[in-house]
């Protein structure tokens, strides 16, 4: 098709020029002939392959885009949408771990009959909460039994200061100080502590998905990149390919074509 134009054309402006049309007329349909527009120019340039990579490295899709593939804009939709997701999921999984923190400071409290209840207190960073001296490694444990008695015991078997004589609430009263063995030999549990126990595995599940999209977002960035590096020296090694280009000159009134091989270096 395109040879079809150059042919009608040429002939057009042998004809003008034979039937008396001045050199300046010969001049602009060459001109016309062989004009190419700002989007070919750009698109015929090399492109830099380390440019490409670190564009898509930091933003999927930008190199791509850098070279001209419009599979970029897939690969920039993908990478928002990943990091969307990873953000929701995150989110979510923080606002459950705060209902099971929320969950066990409501249903557990300390036997303030303990004669360690009040030196616990005391050493507190707020002597009103006794939940205040606790991490999440605490809240943990304390979800994994039901009183303070096997939890966080020293070397001599007692327990720990830091955690302070807890028990769940729903424990039946006799067994709220009980030993694992007892608690196990009696089948006793606390239905609230198993409720928590589930809440916080939510949380957890949650927070590794979360990790696993990011791990996912993290591969797109590196793939993107890759994949942007080859692109671009693709599109250098077609540049650099031999072309074949009817040229047209126009002196005078004479008038010359030629076939030209091009090649870059």
């Amino acid at each position: 098709m395109r040879l079809s134009v150059i042919c009608l054309l040429f002939m057009a402006c042998t004809l003008a020029v034979y039937a008396g049309t001045d050199a300046a007329t010969a001049s602009i349909a060459s001109s016309m002939l062989f004009s190419v527009s700002d989007e070919q120019v750009a698109s015929a340039q090399l492109k830099s392959p380390g440019r490409a990579f670190v564009m898509s490295l930091v933003v999927p899709g930008t190199g791509q885009l850098y070279v001209g593939k419009k599979r970029g804009i897939l690969q920039l939709v993908a990478d928002v949408g990943l990091i969307t997701a990873h953000f929701l999921v995150r989110n979510d999984a923080q606002s459950i771990e705060d209902d099971y923190v929320a969950y066990v400071r409501e249903n557990v409290t300390f036997d303030e009959n303990d004669p360690t209840f009040d030196l616990y207190m005391a050493n507190l960073p707020n002597p009103s909460d006794p939940f205040s001296g606790w991490n999440m490694e605490d809240f943990e444990h304390a979800t994994q039994t039901n009183n303070w008695h096997y939890v966080y015991t020293e070397e001599n078997g007692q327990p720990t200061e830091r955690t302070g004589p807890f028990y769940w609430k729903d424990l039946p009263e006799n067994f709220r100080t009980a030993t694992r063995e007892e608690l196990k030999n009696a089948e006793v549990d606390s239905a609230d502590r198993q409720q928590a126990y589930d809440i916080r595995d939510d949380a957890n599940s949650r927070f590794k998905l979360a990790r696993t999209i990011l791990g996912i977002t993290i591969a797109n960035h590196l793939v993107a990149a890759i994949d942007a590096r080859i692109a671009a020296m693709r599109h250098n090694n077609q540049q650099n390919r031999p072309t074949f280009s009817l040229r047209t000159t126009f002196e005078g009134n004479q008038v010359e074509s030629r076939l030209v091989l091009e090649q870059r270096f």
